[in-house]
């Protein structure tokens, strides 16, 4: 994820990454820390509805989503060439319903200031369908996800 961002940004282009894996980052108290248990600390600050599909004999269901953001910078991995590199700021937001056992963290390079925000770059998120199905025209996954952001 580190190299995805740091090229990214060195070509001027954001980002919004699903987060799959615990990263190492440095906290807004500058003391360093694993992504997963930050965005864990930070209390929900507003809501989201969305529709999930039905699967595994469940029917279609509205869900209320708990939301939370903050900013987070990502340090460069420990153990691979990128170790020099320099760390890369960004946001995170984490959504969430423990009843549906539903979690999404969410990194973006785009500002988040407020909960319209987060709740946009959720929003984003819910969308990725329509940028993966339009994938074929772009010749390749990375190069359509850069282009996309």
């Amino acid at each position: 994820m580190f190299s995805y961002v740091r090229r990214a940004r060195a070509l001027g282009w954001h980002c919004l990454l699903r987060v799959n894996q615990d990263r190492r980052i440095l906290t807004q108290d500058n003391s360093l820390g694993k992504l997963k248990d930050y965005i864990h600390a930070h209390p929900a600050t507003t809501t989201k509805s969305i529709t999930l599909q039905g699967r595994n004999g469940k029917p279609a269901r509205t869900v209320l989503l708990q939301v939370a953001w903050t900013t987070v910078t990502l340090m460069p991995p420990a153990n691979r060439p990128e170790k020099h590199e320099q760390p890369q700021a960004g946001w995170l937001v984490r959504c969430w319903n423990d009843a549906e056992e539903l979690e999404w963290i969410l990194f973006s390079t785009l500002p988040i200031f407020t909960a319209e925000d987060a709740l946009r770059r959720i929003s984003w998120y819910e969308h990725r369908w329509i940028i993966e199905i339009s994938q074929p025209y772009y010749g390749s996954r990375e190069s359509l996800s850069l282009a996309a952001a």
